[in-house]
């Protein structure tokens, strides 16, 4: 298992109705081959410096259990297979909040498989298990997935997305449809992996941390704005998962 810093711009852009955007720099961490197929285990996570914690109460047997699902369906030998996470841990004394975690399914570093792992400031959570049979996911196609949870006030929680994936470097759009087929949002999250050392590691921390601190306020910030331009708000009603 090898840990990486991953620095990214995540952008926003809102084409219907009202026009918004924003960018705001990404800092997070890259595990490549986080899972021992052999063994049916996760690689040992550790952190010299600061008591991470990435795989705790979340979603992760579950998507374990849909890349082996995956596996046996389609045939695909474990031979230089290995899953690769995108995610911000929690620190010892700072839970993080991730709008979205990605997960990555490669073989002789083809990624065939993208989790994306949802979750919305109600604390929700929705995984999307994006894949093109045994295509490769190489960035060429856009692959549609039904939305079936609530994630901002200002979009229904019905809808359409569509994923195009860019592995390498990591490159991933996210186009977001209204329930009449209308385009309604794009986004897309790209950068790159840079390795530890001695003399980064400290200050790579420290941008992790301030990231991980302005992730909800951000949101909130951004809702406002929304607001101000009086976009259509949608209410949650208790219940944000499609029926």
């Amino acid at each position: 298992m090898k840990k990486y810093f991953f620095k990214g711009i995540v952008s926003h852009r809102r084409v219907k109705s009202k026009k918004h955007g924003f960018d705001y720099p990404y800092r997070s961490i890259f595990l490549e081959n986080i899972y021992d197929f052999q063994e049916k285990k996760v690689n040992h996570i550790k952190s010299s410096l600061f008591n991470f914690s990435f795989l705790k109460n979340d979603h992760s047997k579950e998507i374990f259990n849909a890349f082996h699902e995956f596996i046996k369906e389609n045939n695909i030998s474990i031979e230089n297979l290995k899953i690769n996470l995108l995610k911000t841990p929690d620190f010892s004394f700072l839970k993080t909040f991730n709008p979205v975690c990605f997960w990555f399914l490669k073989k002789n570093e083809h990624s065939l498989m993208m989790v994306a792992e949802v979750t919305n400031t109600f604390h929700e959570k929705q995984i999307y298990y994006v894949h093109d049979s045994l295509n490769i996911l190489d960035g060429k196609k856009w692959i549609p997935i039904q939305k079936k949870m609530y994630v901002s006030p200002f979009a229904d929680k019905q809808g359409l997305y569509q994923f195009k994936i860019s592995a390498e470097p990591l490159d991933i759009k996210i186009n977001e449809f209204d329930p009449n087929g209308e385009l309604e949002i794009l986004s897309h999250l790209s950068g790159q992996k840079i390795n530890f050392s001695w003399q980064n590691k400290l200050l790579i921390y420290f941008s992790i941390f301030i990231n991980s601190s302005l992730v909800l306020a951000r949101i909130h910030l951004q809702a406002l704005f929304l607001w101000l331009k009086k976009v259509k708000v949608f209410a949650h009603n208790g219940k944000g998962y499609v029926d």
